[in-house]
Protein backbone atom coordinates (compact mmCIF):
# COMPACT_ATOMS: atom_id res chain seq x y z
CA UNK A 1 0.00 0.00 0.00
CA UNK A 2 1.61 3.46 -1.00
CA UNK A 3 1.36 5.64 1.84
CA UNK A 4 0.18 9.51 0.25
CA UNK A 5 -2.02 10.68 3.13
CA UNK A 6 -0.88 10.69 6.56
CA UNK A 7 -2.49 11.62 9.85
CA UNK A 8 0.32 13.08 12.69
CA UNK A 9 -0.01 13.09 15.91
CA UNK A 10 2.70 14.66 17.85
CA UNK A 11 3.61 17.52 20.75
CA UNK A 12 3.45 20.77 19.67
CA UNK A 13 5.93 22.70 21.31
CA UNK A 14 9.03 23.01 18.97
CA UNK A 15 7.50 23.27 15.74
CA UNK A 16 8.50 19.81 14.81
CA UNK A 17 5.44 18.82 13.66
CA UNK A 18 5.58 21.62 10.99
CA UNK A 19 8.98 20.23 9.75
CA UNK A 20 7.61 17.08 9.51
CA UNK A 21 5.07 17.82 7.11
CA UNK A 22 6.84 20.21 5.13
CA UNK A 23 9.06 17.44 4.06
CA UNK A 24 6.45 14.89 3.44
CA UNK A 25 5.10 17.32 1.34
CA UNK A 26 7.88 17.87 -0.91
CA UNK A 27 7.60 13.71 -1.42
CA UNK A 28 3.82 13.96 -2.44
CA UNK A 29 2.62 12.77 1.47
CA UNK A 30 -0.34 14.90 2.47
CA UNK A 31 0.07 15.68 6.69
CA UNK A 32 -2.77 16.65 8.17
CA UNK A 33 -1.17 17.21 12.36
CA UNK A 34 -3.79 16.35 15.43
CA UNK A 35 -1.50 19.07 17.87
CA UNK A 36 -1.38 17.70 21.08
CA UNK A 37 -0.07 19.50 24.34
CA UNK A 38 -0.96 22.85 22.90
CA UNK A 39 -2.43 24.65 25.91
CA UNK A 40 2.03 25.39 26.22
CA UNK A 41 1.50 27.47 22.87
CA UNK A 42 -2.07 28.72 23.22
CA UNK A 43 -1.97 32.80 22.43
CA UNK A 44 -5.30 34.87 23.15
CA UNK A 45 -7.50 36.59 19.94
CA UNK A 46 -6.98 39.90 21.66
CA UNK A 47 -6.46 41.71 24.83
CA UNK A 48 -9.91 41.79 25.39
CA UNK A 49 -10.33 38.18 25.38
CA UNK A 50 -7.45 37.69 28.30
CA UNK A 51 -9.45 40.41 30.42
CA UNK A 52 -12.24 38.66 30.12
CA UNK A 53 -10.46 35.46 31.28
CA UNK A 54 -9.14 37.37 34.31
CA UNK A 55 -12.22 38.47 35.13
CA UNK A 56 -14.00 35.24 34.90
CA UNK A 57 -11.21 33.27 36.50
CA UNK A 58 -11.07 36.31 39.34
CA UNK A 59 -14.98 36.11 39.74
CA UNK A 60 -16.11 33.28 39.03
CA UNK A 61 -13.49 31.06 38.77
CA UNK A 62 -13.75 29.48 35.16
CA UNK A 63 -10.64 29.30 33.00
CA UNK A 64 -11.90 31.28 30.11
CA UNK A 65 -8.45 30.34 28.55
CA UNK A 66 -9.28 26.11 28.62
CA UNK A 67 -12.62 26.74 27.50
CA UNK A 68 -11.27 28.44 24.24
CA UNK A 69 -8.13 25.71 23.87
CA UNK A 70 -11.54 23.05 24.14
CA UNK A 71 -13.84 24.80 21.58
CA UNK A 72 -10.93 24.88 19.31
CA UNK A 73 -9.45 20.96 19.29
CA UNK A 74 -13.42 20.02 19.34
CA UNK A 75 -13.97 22.24 15.94
CA UNK A 76 -10.43 21.22 14.28
CA UNK A 77 -11.15 17.13 14.94
CA UNK A 78 -14.23 17.61 13.62
CA UNK A 79 -12.73 18.28 10.61
CA UNK A 80 -9.95 15.85 10.92
CA UNK A 81 -12.18 12.99 11.23
CA UNK A 82 -14.48 14.21 8.57
CA UNK A 83 -11.53 12.81 6.52
CA UNK A 84 -9.95 9.17 5.46
CA UNK A 85 -6.09 8.60 5.61
CA UNK A 86 -3.68 5.49 5.01
CA UNK A 87 -1.69 5.93 8.28
CA UNK A 88 -1.97 7.20 12.03
CA UNK A 89 1.22 7.96 13.22
CA UNK A 90 1.39 8.59 16.69
CA UNK A 91 4.27 10.20 17.96
CA UNK A 92 4.38 10.39 22.09
CA UNK A 93 0.86 8.98 21.78
CA UNK A 94 0.76 8.90 26.11
CA UNK A 95 -0.07 12.82 25.19
CA UNK A 96 -3.12 11.32 23.70
CA UNK A 97 -6.95 10.26 25.09
CA UNK A 98 -7.86 6.41 24.56
CA UNK A 99 -11.00 8.22 22.97
CA UNK A 100 -9.09 10.09 20.87
CA UNK A 101 -6.60 6.82 19.52
CA UNK A 102 -10.08 5.35 18.57
CA UNK A 103 -10.97 7.92 16.67
CA UNK A 104 -8.49 8.32 14.41
CA UNK A 105 -8.14 4.34 14.20
CA UNK A 106 -11.83 4.72 12.39
CA UNK A 107 -10.91 7.32 9.89
CA UNK A 108 -6.70 5.54 9.37
CA UNK A 109 -6.03 2.34 7.74
CA UNK A 110 -2.91 1.97 9.90
CA UNK A 111 -1.93 2.69 13.17
CA UNK A 112 1.44 3.40 14.11
CA UNK A 113 2.57 4.58 17.62
CA UNK A 114 6.52 5.86 18.16
CA UNK A 115 8.18 6.76 21.71
CA UNK A 116 10.92 8.88 20.78
CA UNK A 117 11.86 8.70 24.50
CA UNK A 118 12.79 6.03 26.74
CA UNK A 119 9.45 4.30 27.64
CA UNK A 120 10.29 4.51 31.31
CA UNK A 121 10.16 8.17 31.61
CA UNK A 122 6.67 8.45 30.50
CA UNK A 123 5.43 5.07 32.22
CA UNK A 124 1.65 6.04 31.06
CA UNK A 125 2.89 4.67 27.98
CA UNK A 126 2.68 1.41 28.39
CA UNK A 127 -1.52 1.45 28.39
CA UNK A 128 -1.14 2.78 25.29
CA UNK A 129 0.69 0.07 23.25
CA UNK A 130 -1.53 -2.79 22.30
CA UNK A 131 -4.11 0.01 21.28
CA UNK A 132 -1.88 0.44 17.41
CA UNK A 133 -1.35 -2.16 15.16
CA UNK A 134 2.43 -1.16 15.28
CA UNK A 135 4.14 -0.01 18.00
CA UNK A 136 8.15 1.49 17.83
CA UNK A 137 10.63 2.60 20.50
CA UNK A 138 14.09 4.04 19.09
CA UNK A 139 15.90 2.72 22.33
CA UNK A 140 16.63 -0.92 21.45
CA UNK A 141 17.09 -1.04 25.73
CA UNK A 142 12.95 -0.79 25.74
CA UNK A 143 12.28 -4.22 23.11
CA UNK A 144 12.70 -6.67 26.05
CA UNK A 145 9.54 -4.59 27.72
CA UNK A 146 6.65 -5.73 25.42
CA UNK A 147 6.54 -8.32 22.79
CA UNK A 148 4.82 -6.26 20.75
CA UNK A 149 7.30 -3.03 20.38
CA UNK A 150 9.58 -2.88 17.54
CA UNK A 151 12.84 -0.73 16.98
CA UNK A 152 13.20 2.12 14.90
CA UNK A 153 15.31 4.98 14.84
CA UNK A 154 14.94 8.60 14.21
CA UNK A 155 15.01 9.88 10.94
CA UNK A 156 16.37 13.06 8.89
CA UNK A 157 14.67 16.27 7.98
CA UNK A 158 15.30 19.31 6.01
CA UNK A 159 14.36 23.08 7.13
CA UNK A 160 11.74 24.77 5.11
CA UNK A 161 12.29 28.59 4.34
CA UNK A 162 12.35 31.11 6.93
CA UNK A 163 13.87 34.15 7.50
CA UNK A 164 15.62 35.36 11.27
CA UNK A 165 18.70 36.11 12.70
CA UNK A 166 21.24 33.95 14.37
CA UNK A 167 24.63 34.18 15.40
CA UNK A 168 27.06 31.58 13.72
CA UNK A 169 29.17 29.46 15.20
CA UNK A 170 32.01 26.63 15.01
CA UNK A 171 29.73 24.27 17.11
CA UNK A 172 26.04 24.30 18.13
CA UNK A 173 24.09 22.79 20.63
CA UNK A 174 20.05 23.05 21.65
CA UNK A 175 18.55 21.93 24.39
CA UNK A 176 17.02 21.25 28.37
CA UNK A 177 20.08 20.27 30.72
CA UNK A 178 20.32 19.02 34.42
CA UNK A 179 23.42 18.80 36.27
CA UNK A 180 24.98 16.46 34.56
CA UNK A 181 24.52 17.51 30.67
CA UNK A 182 25.41 21.09 31.48
CA UNK A 183 29.22 19.58 33.54
CA UNK A 184 29.90 18.25 30.46
CA UNK A 185 28.83 21.06 27.97
CA UNK A 186 30.99 22.89 29.80
CA UNK A 187 34.11 20.33 29.27
CA UNK A 188 33.04 20.41 25.81
CA UNK A 189 33.13 24.31 25.04
CA UNK A 190 36.60 24.20 27.03
CA UNK A 191 37.97 21.89 24.87
CA UNK A 192 36.65 23.44 21.80
CA UNK A 193 37.83 27.05 22.49
CA UNK A 194 41.59 25.46 23.60
CA UNK A 195 41.21 24.17 19.94
CA UNK A 196 40.90 27.62 18.40
CA UNK A 197 36.92 26.85 17.90
CA UNK A 198 33.98 29.27 18.42
CA UNK A 199 31.06 27.43 19.93
CA UNK A 200 27.51 28.11 21.05
CA UNK A 201 25.50 26.14 22.88
CA UNK A 202 22.08 27.37 24.00
CA UNK A 203 20.17 26.08 26.91
CA UNK A 204 16.50 26.32 28.09
CA UNK A 205 17.40 27.09 31.27
CA UNK A 206 20.14 26.82 33.62
CA UNK A 207 19.92 23.92 36.05
CA UNK A 208 19.72 24.42 39.78
CA UNK A 209 22.73 25.43 41.81
CA UNK A 210 24.69 26.39 38.96
CA UNK A 211 27.82 28.03 40.33
CA UNK A 212 30.02 28.29 37.05
CA UNK A 213 28.54 29.82 33.89
CA UNK A 214 30.68 29.83 30.44
CA UNK A 215 30.43 32.72 28.05
CA UNK A 216 29.43 29.93 25.38
CA UNK A 217 26.86 28.58 26.67
CA UNK A 218 23.47 30.67 26.43
CA UNK A 219 20.30 31.07 27.92
CA UNK A 220 17.17 31.49 25.46
CA UNK A 221 15.97 34.66 25.12
CA UNK A 222 12.85 33.41 23.32
CA UNK A 223 12.09 30.10 21.98
CA UNK A 224 14.19 28.39 18.94
CA UNK A 225 11.91 26.67 16.69
CA UNK A 226 13.25 23.10 15.08
CA UNK A 227 12.88 24.55 12.13
CA UNK A 228 15.46 27.28 13.14
CA UNK A 229 17.76 25.17 15.02
CA UNK A 230 18.24 23.23 11.35
CA UNK A 231 18.92 26.53 9.82
CA UNK A 232 21.88 26.72 12.72
CA UNK A 233 22.58 23.53 12.70
CA UNK A 234 22.96 24.12 8.82
CA UNK A 235 25.41 26.72 9.07
CA UNK A 236 27.90 25.22 11.92
CA UNK A 237 30.80 22.88 11.54
CA UNK A 238 30.03 20.86 14.60
CA UNK A 239 27.11 19.84 16.04
CA UNK A 240 27.40 18.22 19.80
CA UNK A 241 24.90 15.57 21.35
CA UNK A 242 25.21 14.87 25.02
CA UNK A 243 22.70 12.01 26.01
CA UNK A 244 20.57 12.18 28.99
CA UNK A 245 22.03 9.79 31.54
CA UNK A 246 20.09 6.82 32.92
CA UNK A 247 16.65 7.75 30.31
CA UNK A 248 17.48 6.36 27.55
CA UNK A 249 20.36 5.36 24.48
CA UNK A 250 18.40 6.15 21.48
CA UNK A 251 19.52 8.45 18.85
CA UNK A 252 18.82 11.83 19.40
CA UNK A 253 17.60 13.53 16.13
CA UNK A 254 20.91 15.77 16.50
CA UNK A 255 22.81 12.59 14.82
CA UNK A 256 19.81 12.85 11.75
CA UNK A 257 21.00 16.56 11.47
CA UNK A 258 24.39 15.96 11.46
CA UNK A 259 24.12 13.47 8.76
CA UNK A 260 21.68 15.61 6.59
CA UNK A 261 24.34 18.57 6.78
CA UNK A 262 27.46 16.48 6.42
CA UNK A 263 28.71 18.08 9.48
CA UNK A 264 30.98 16.65 12.51
CA UNK A 265 29.53 15.13 15.73
CA UNK A 266 30.33 14.86 19.21
CA UNK A 267 28.39 12.56 20.85
CA UNK A 268 28.58 10.50 24.26
CA UNK A 269 26.09 8.16 23.25
CA UNK A 270 28.50 4.95 22.91
CA UNK A 271 25.52 2.70 20.92
CA UNK A 272 25.91 4.79 17.51
CA UNK A 273 28.83 2.49 17.35
CA UNK A 274 26.24 -0.28 15.95
CA UNK A 275 24.71 1.77 13.26
CA UNK A 276 25.79 1.42 9.73
CA UNK A 277 26.18 5.42 9.30
CA UNK A 278 28.71 5.55 11.93
CA UNK A 279 32.18 6.46 10.55
CA UNK A 280 35.34 7.27 13.25
CA UNK A 281 36.04 10.61 10.52
CA UNK A 282 32.78 12.08 11.14
CA UNK A 283 31.24 11.16 14.80
CA UNK A 284 33.74 11.03 17.73
CA UNK A 285 32.15 9.48 20.96
CA UNK A 286 33.55 12.02 23.71
CA UNK A 287 35.33 10.08 26.56
CA UNK A 288 35.87 7.04 24.61
CA UNK A 289 37.27 7.57 21.13
CA UNK A 290 40.67 6.83 20.87
CA UNK A 291 41.55 9.69 18.67
CA UNK A 292 42.08 13.06 20.34
CA UNK A 293 39.28 15.45 19.73
CA UNK A 294 42.31 17.69 17.56
CA UNK A 295 42.89 14.72 15.43
CA UNK A 296 38.97 13.67 15.17
CA UNK A 297 38.49 17.41 13.84
CA UNK A 298 41.78 17.40 11.49
CA UNK A 299 40.04 14.47 9.76
CA UNK A 300 37.90 15.02 5.98
CA UNK A 301 34.06 14.41 6.57
CA UNK A 302 33.52 10.53 4.47
CA UNK A 303 31.44 10.82 2.79
CA UNK A 304 28.72 7.80 2.82
CA UNK A 305 26.21 6.30 0.39
CA UNK A 306 23.36 6.96 -0.66
CA UNK A 307 22.33 3.77 -0.22
CA UNK A 308 22.93 4.25 3.93
CA UNK A 309 21.93 7.80 3.80
CA UNK A 310 18.11 7.75 1.78
CA UNK A 311 16.63 5.28 4.11
CA UNK A 312 16.76 7.77 6.93
CA UNK A 313 14.81 10.26 5.23
CA UNK A 314 11.26 10.73 6.65
CA UNK A 315 9.61 9.73 3.50
CA UNK A 316 11.56 6.38 3.28
CA UNK A 317 10.85 6.17 7.42
CA UNK A 318 7.34 6.11 6.70
CA UNK A 319 7.19 3.44 3.71
CA UNK A 320 7.93 1.18 5.83
CA UNK A 321 4.27 0.86 7.29
CA UNK A 322 2.93 0.74 3.69
CA UNK A 323 4.74 -2.60 3.15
Amino acid sequence: MAIKKVLLSMPINNGIYDVIRHNLKESCIDCTVLPQDEGHQFKYPNAFIRFLNFLSKTLFRYNLKSFIISWRRKNREKKIFGQNYDLLLAIRPDLMSLEQIEQCKQVCLRSVGYQWDGLDRFPGIYEYIDYFEHFCVFDKCDLSKNPKLKFKTNFRLKPHNEDFEFTRSDAHFIGDVDPYRYQLLLEVADHLGALGYKPIFYIIRYPAHVTKKHPSIRVCKSPISYNQNLHIAKHTQIIIDITHRNLHRGLSLRFFEAMEFKKKLITTNGDVLEYDFYHPNNIYIYGQSKNTLAEFLSLPYYELSSEITDKYKIDEWIKEFGA
